[in-house]
């Protein structure tokens, strides 16, 4: 079964790795590494691990723990392994978190970090890390919130949204549509999950310019596909994006916040 993760296609994964995760993940995926609690034995499956910047915030530290590293676009997942620098006791596969070909009770951790919302399956999704964890074992997922909470993303879409013909383009949407925690919850306890915590986090990103930011966002992620289906060039509405940011922002966008959910459960 296919996920939408499967459109960071073409030119996106390294753009993706340039623009888009220094921009809008790394803090997030640093706080994520912060709340592992891993010893030297256990084993680790990453879903959606996407080209792996993520993957080296969360394992810094943790040079005995072995790590499968997954993400079902082949292009993310080459440049992941070639930012894994070489380090033993990490595999990288090809694969769906939807259909896991893993083991049964084969990982002591799962960490999928902004994945969860582009499963098209999600109870799937959640079942299969069930299935994929030893007993006790614990999943650790985080999600965005609401788009009114990613002022980042909410004037990116304002000004994108009449040049794609639609109110807010289709990928963030599916981006923001997963923050429902009593959802979350529902979903996890039917999978199997107990001990299930879910809080919420704000986080103040890094002051980043303009044209970064518009990078992030029209050549970093699928909205590059949708722009490129309007005939539109990514690269150059890109930079138009960026003066229409500058015109509101100035040379430089600082103290604004993102919030997401993060959730962890046991098997």
């Amino acid at each position: 079964m296919a996920n939408s993760l499967g459109s960071f296609t073409g030119s996106i994964p390294e753009a993706y790795d340039q623009f888009n995760f220094p921009v809008n993940i790394k803090p997030f995926a640093v706080e994520m590494g912060a709340r592992l609690d891993l010893s030297v034995s256990h084993r680790v499956l990453e879903t959606a691990a996407g080209t792996g910047v993520a993957t080296r915030c969360m394992m810094s530290g943790l040079p005995e723990v072995y790590w499968l590293v997954t993400d079902i676009s082949e292009g993310m997942l080459k440049i992941a392994e070639a930012n894994a620098g070489g380090r033993e006791k990490t595999d990288f596969q090809v694969m769906d978190a939807c259909e896991l070909t893993v083991e049964n009770e084969s990982f002591d951790a799962l960490v999928s970090l902004f994945g969860y919302m582009f499963y098209l399956d999600q109870p799937a999704a959640l079942k299969e890390a069930y299935r994929a964890l030893k007993k006790g074992g614990k999943l650790h997922m985080a999600v965005w919130d609401e788009l009114e909470t990613s002022p980042f993303t909410a004037e990116v879409t304002e000004i994108l949204s009449p040049v794609l013909g639609e109110q807010v383009p289709s990928f963030l949407v599916q981006a923001h549509h997963s923050h429902d925690k009593d959802k979350i919850k529902t979903q996890l306890a039917l999978a199997g999950f107990r001990d299930i915590k879910i809080d919420t986090v704000a986080i103040e990103m890094e002051p980043v310019s303009p044209e970064n930011l518009a990078n992030a966002f029209a050549q970093g992620t699928p909205i590059a596909m949708e722009l490129l289906k309007k005939d539109r060039q990514p690269n150059e509405v890109a930079v138009w994006l960026g003066d229409q940011l500058g015109q509101k922002f100035g040379p430089l966008i600082k103290g604004i916040k993102r919030q997401a959910i993060y959730i962890e459960a046991y098997k």
